[in-house]
């Protein structure tokens, strides 16, 4: 009995080890901080302890959504099977949520800015597992639209994720034009919008993206954002400037997306 009794606790630390590779799980430091200086993008660090042992878990966003060590090829696996089963569902479309941050690196170091951003977006690999998810699960079949959220992203890395012949994603969309009534970059700060800003950002995005070959998704509102009418137009104008901006992305190259 007592021999059975190891051998299922030894394939049970097995299992345990292999699950905990699926995140990444690291010490903290000695005095007892996280293991690096990266925020989350909700607020505070982007650490939290790991149930009642010493270790810490990385959530880039929310606590109850740790994320994913997509440099692991098991959780790559993993993640291909649920494409594939909706694909065989059926299912014509997906859209990834903030999909240029998955390119982490196993050794995660201290950001010198103490954000982080710059230490896993946009990162070389995360390419690189595009075009193998891409490979391994919709880019099989035709007619498969995809679109990928990107974070903090550049026109340069935009136009790799969706020009067809890098065969990662259909499109991309981003936040740069929703940023303009930033204050030093703080989303929650509150002041009048730069419109020639705005108009900037959508000229260069526009000719850029055409330039090398890629593809927008257009859209004014998603559930991070307020609602265009209310943060570029006054209520007394409402059905002038919903025809106005509704105008605007259906006039611009890309794909429009309404929000309902």
């Amino acid at each position: 009995m007592c021999h059975h009794k190891k051998i299922m606790d030894m394939i049970l630390l097995i299992i345990y080890k292999k699950y905990q590779d699926f995140y990444f799980i690291r010490d903290g430091k000695k005095d007892n901080r996280p293991p690096t200086s990266w925020k989350s993008k909700f607020g505070g660090s982007a650490w939290a302890k790991f149930g009642d042992t010493d270790k810490y878990y990385l959530h880039l966003y929310d606590i109850t959504q740790a994320d994913l060590n997509w440099p692991n090829p098991e959780v790559r696996k993993e993640l291909y099977k649920v494409i594939n089963f909706w694909l065989d569902k059926g299912v014509k479309g997906f859209r990834f949520d903030v999909i240029n941050v998955i390119g982490k690196d196993e050794d995660l170091k201290d950001s010198t800015n103490n954000v982080g951003k710059e230490m896993y977006t946009d990162k070389p690999i995360v390419h690189e597992f595009i075009k193998e998810m891409n490979k391994e699960t919709f880019g099989k079949l035709e007619s498969i639209t995809t679109v990928g959220e990107m974070s903090s992203t550049t026109i340069k890395n935009c136009i790799l994720y969706s020009n067809p012949k890098e065969k990662e994603l259909s499109m991309t969309f981003n936040f740069h034009h929703l940023k303009v009534d930033y204050e030093n970059g703080e989303k929650w700060s509150n002041r009048p919008f730069d419109f020639i800003l705005l108009k900037k950002i959508l000229n260069e995005w526009q000719e850029q993206i055409e330039k090398g070959g890629g593809w927008s998704a257009l859209f004014w509102n998603n559930h991070d954002q307020p609602r265009a009418i209310s943060l570029f137009c006054k209520e007394e104008y409402r059905v002038e400037a919903s025809k106005m901006l509704a105008a605007t992305i259906h006039l611009l190259r890309g794909t429009p997306y309404i929000s309902r």
